[in-house]
């Protein structure tokens, strides 16, 4: 059994992430614990386009009760490229990144900023990815590989949607709330 213990990042008093001399994340409150676990003949019940062995997934709440809500096809699609792997693959080290590509999620899924600042996403995902803006906004990033990453600036203030731009994925959607300039 392997256990994670996901934190939510720390924020400040405008909920802007905070982070090290390093650019890397403070650590704020537990969001979740996820466990995987491995046990003979398990994971029979889930579709063979997914299954990742005997491994199975599981997410739970602060307080040590599952999470109805979370999304385990996601986990399963994340591992699927390690089925045949008896031991965890490490993702590659990143630096500072506003946003992480992790399996088919963003995180965080939304942030904030302001008019003139650029906003980066890190693909840690051994699957491609590209990021499309919507809402009328037709701005794509380049394709992003395992490792690599992709800016995009934003010039005015308003609320901008974006989902994944290769072969559209439904829980891969993000906001960014770009404020004017002071």
């Amino acid at each position: 059994m392997l256990t994670l213990a996901a934190y939510a990042a720390k924020v400040d008093a405008n909920g802007v992430p905070v982070r090290d001399a390093k650019g890397r994340f403070l650590r704020g409150s537990l969001a979740a614990v996820n466990l995987m676990q491995k046990g003979k003949g398990w994971g029979e019940d889930i579709p063979a386009t997914i299954r990742n062995g005997d491994w199975v997934y599981q997410s739970f709440t602060p307080a040590g009760v599952p999470n109805d809500k979370a999304n385990l096809t996601a986990c399963y699609q994340c591992h699927l490229p390690f089925a045949q792997d008896d031991y965890l693959t490490k993702l590659v080290k990143i630096g500072p990144a506003d946003v992480v590509v992790a399996g088919f999620s963003f995180g965080p899924t939304a942030i904030k900023g302001s008019a003139g600042q650029f906003v980066t996403w890190t693909n840690n995902a051994d699957t491609p990815h590209q990021i499309a803006l919507t809402g009328g906004n037709s701005q794509r990033s380049d394709v992003m590989l395992k490792g690599q990453s992709a800016t995009l600036k934003f010039d005015a203030a308003g609320n901008i949607a974006y989902i994944r731009g290769l072969h559209l994925h439904p829980t891969m959607k993000g906001t960014i709330e770009v404020a004017a300039k002071n």
